[in-house]
């Protein structure tokens, strides 16, 4: 199969092209005229058509791999983050640390999803092709089952934490220009944009000084999540993850 598409393409993209200009040399004397253009005209159109076709199938084909490469890189990603957390319950669990009979979470639920930030953030790298110091993923939270305690109904950072100077998370998420307050407030289920200073001129992002840095090139993609009570977990929290940004070239800060 693969030797024909070698073949097909050699035949399309070399032999013909490279026949067509002799054909025009072809004396009048040997050939009537309309028939040498004739031939040269069809061979010409025919072999536009089948590039054509060629190029497109190999458009969809470049297409799939991408796709059946980005599917792998995420389970992957999944595959590494259920490793690292059985590899730290067994230790824990080996040195009598944890007793997995009496505790429902015997680990660190805060510190585990903010691995899994880092491994989202990694595989977004491997997908986009783009360094892994120009991406960013944040996590913030806050818990809302009934008798929870006030400190853990204040937002709080998992992950991210983005350098905005002196403003709390608390007071950020109250500004009607960021992310976070159009999401929280149900302004919408989700955000994304390719374009950050876009975004932050309709007065939906905040640029931060990680954004400045980069002269506030990148793309952003943010949404909400919400765990809720099980047999196993007894509380609901809320999560919002804000937001990925796809850095497509380094901008030094001016």
């Amino acid at each position: 199969m693969k030797n024909n598409k070698i073949l097909k393409d050699l035949i399309l993209f070399t032999i013909i092209p490279f026949i067509i200009p002799f054909l025009v040399e072809i004396p009048d004397t040997l050939i009537d005229i309309k028939l040498k253009w004739a031939v040269i005209l069809f061979s010409g159109i025919l072999d536009f058509y089948f590039a054509y076709k060629s190029l497109i199938e190999k458009e969809k084909e470049n297409s799939m791999d991408w796709i059946q490469k980005s599917i792998r890189h995420a389970f992957s990603g999944a595959h590494e983050i259920i490793e690292r957390k059985r590899d730290t319950l067994s230790h824990e669990t080996e040195f009598n640390k944890i007793n997995i009979a009496n505790e429902i979470l015997p680990y660190d639920v805060h510190s585990h999803i903010n691995d899994i930030c880092k491994e989202f953030k990694r595989v977004i790298s491997l997908i986009t092709q783009i360094s892994n110091e120009f991406i960013s993923v944040t996590f913030i939270y806050r818990y809302s089952y009934n008798g929870c305690k006030e400190n853990e109904k204040i937002w709080k950072w998992i992950g991210g934490r983005e350098p905005i100077g002196k403003l709390p998370l608390n007071d950020l998420i109250k500004k009607e220009n960021t992310t976070f307050y159009q999401i929280i407030n149900g302004n919408t289920y989700y955000i994304y944009s390719n374009n950050k200073k876009e975004l932050a001129e309709e007065g939906k992002y905040y640029l931060s000084k990680r954004d400045q840095m980069y002269d506030n090139v990148g793309s952003v993609f943010s949404i909400k999540l919400a765990f809720f009570s099980t047999v196993f977990w007894k509380r609901d929290l809320e999560m919002l993850i804000q937001p990925v940004r796809f850095l497509e070239r380094y901008v030094p800060c001016r």
